[in-house]
């Protein structure tokens, strides 16, 4: 999933930088997109059903960053797009990509 992510990135020019954030804490996010003054954090996970563990990380950034991440967004590899918390979303991948039957 994660190589689908940095192929966008090459076709986007200026290249956008996609770092990971983590706190001393332990709380983590795969990837996080700068857009102007927005970020978008971005967890990916080999599951089908994401679960309130899952999107632990997200929710510690959003509210690190308030404002300025408008949202956050866990791909997975169900069929489902769903609200999962208030400003966090669950996308299948194939969703993502437009590849959903």
């Amino acid at each position: 999933m994660s190589s689908d992510l940095l192929a966008w990135r090459e076709t986007e020019a200026p290249r956008e930088e996609i770092p990971y954030w983590r706190r001393v804490s332990g709380d983590e996010v795969d990837f996080v997109i700068e857009r102007g003054i927005k970020v978008f954090p971005i967890e990916v996970k080999i599951t089908g059903r994401p679960r309130p563990d899952d999107f632990k990380g997200l929710r510690v950034f959003l509210n690190e960053f308030g404002k300025t991440a408008p949202h956050a967004v866990l791909l997975h590899t169900g069929r489902k797009v769903k609200r999962l918390a208030d400003r966090i979303w669950a996308i299948s991948l194939s969703a993502a990509l437009g590849t959903a039957a």
